[in-house]
């Protein structure tokens, strides 16, 4: 079953001139991939990396984005609340850090149907 891709979200009118107020020059966006599945491994710079991330890379492709994140940011209310308003653009794949094989497999079924996994 391949992913299909979704209409253009409101942050994709909305988000990105927020985000041009910090980040003036985005090169290199060309040489992602438009019709393949692969890995984005940011470096993890900021909390608001998968905010930023999400708000270009998703109006540009077009695609949905499976960010692979600790199984902690799921535990409480707030954070699982949070995750949840993102969940039509942004999913995210919990791992625990201690055993990592179910988040891993999940990843790999991701990717064999076209999408993209953010590390």
């Amino acid at each position: 079953m391949k992913i299909k891709p979704f209409p253009p979200p409101i942050g994709k009118y909305l988000v990105p001139p927020i985000i041009k107020l910090w980040i003036k020059n985005i090169r290199g966006l060309e040489n992602l991939p438009k019709d393949k599945a692969f890995i984005l491994a940011p470096n993890h710079c900021s909390y608001i990396e998968h905010f930023m991330i999400g708000s270009i890379v998703v109006p540009y492709l077009n695609k949905k984005l499976y960010f692979i994140a600790k199984k902690e940011h799921f535990e409480s209310i707030t954070q699982s609340t949070w995750h949840s308003l993102w969940k039509r653009y942004i999913t995210y794949i919990p791992i625990d850090r201690e055993k990592g094989e179910g988040a891993i497999k999940a990843a790999v079924s991701y990717l064999r149907r076209g999408a993209i996994i953010v590390t």
